[in-house]
């Protein structure tokens, strides 16, 4: 089973300071029945040799563009996917071809799209104060 990392990617200071995060519309030919979630956040496998940081960096420069300034450790595991708040990136955005849409979401409205109970329930920890 590959390992996934995944960025709960919060707004920047100058963007969006008001604790929007960042969904990716997946393109149409990488729906399928087994992955049939229209949303997603960003990040993907980390290859062999990689570690989860440098799979999360380069995946989300694939992504987004956008460089790491300093990746955290994981707040989650669930299954085979590692979920990291990143607060701390630079670069100017662009859309990769393994997606067709982004926008920056409240973390409440996470459940407004078909993201996935995996996602959302990852979304919902990162946000919930104890």
């Amino acid at each position: 089973m590959k390992r996934v990392s995944k960025a709960i990617l919060v707004g920047d200071v100058e963007q969006f300071n008001d604790g929007r995060i960042l969904i990716l519309k997946r393109a149409e030919n990488l729906i399928s029945d087994a992955s049939p979630w229209e949303w997603d956040l960003p990040g993907g496998h980390v290859q062999e040799g990689e570690s989860d940081k440098d799979g999360l960096a380069r995946e989300l420069g694939e992504e987004t563009g956008l460089q790491l300034l300093h990746v955290p450790n994981w707040f989650l595991l669930s299954g085979n996917t590692r979920f990291f708040i990143v607060q701390d990136w630079e670069g100017s955005f662009r859309l990769s071809d393994e997606h067709s849409n982004y926008e920056w979401i409240y973390p409440e409205e996470a459940t407004n799209y078909n993201l996935g109970k995996m996602y959302t329930n990852a979304i919902n920890q990162a946000f919930t104060k104890e």
